[in-house]
């Protein structure tokens, strides 16, 4: 999924409805690996979601205020060195 990871590990314990786990077993038959790796793919899987979706909802954050103030699509190309120009305080 991404590398080796730090030999450190943290150990956990959770309840699951009884559905659920035998859903759970099924999947880490047929992928052949432990109950606790295929539910460490799945949290990483997750993660990584949720940092892009911030990340998306960032970028587009920033594409507002771009447009807010008047400079949209990546701006002119000499904003580094006239900002000030472009970004007037009202």
């Amino acid at each position: 999924m991404g590398g080796l990871e730090p030999v450190t590990q943290y150990r956990t314990q959770l309840y699951l409805p009884a559905s659920l786990y035998q859903q759970i077993r099924e999947k880490t038959r047929e992928e052949d690996i432990s109950l606790a790796e295929y539910i460490r793919r799945l949290i990483r899987k997750e993660l990584d979601k949720s940092i892009a979706r911030d990340k998306l909802g960032r970028d587009r954050a920033w594409r507002e205020f771009l447009q807010a103030a008047g400079i949209a699509k990546g701006g002119p190309r000499d904003l580094a060195r006239n900002h000030d120009k472009y970004l007037k305080v009202l």
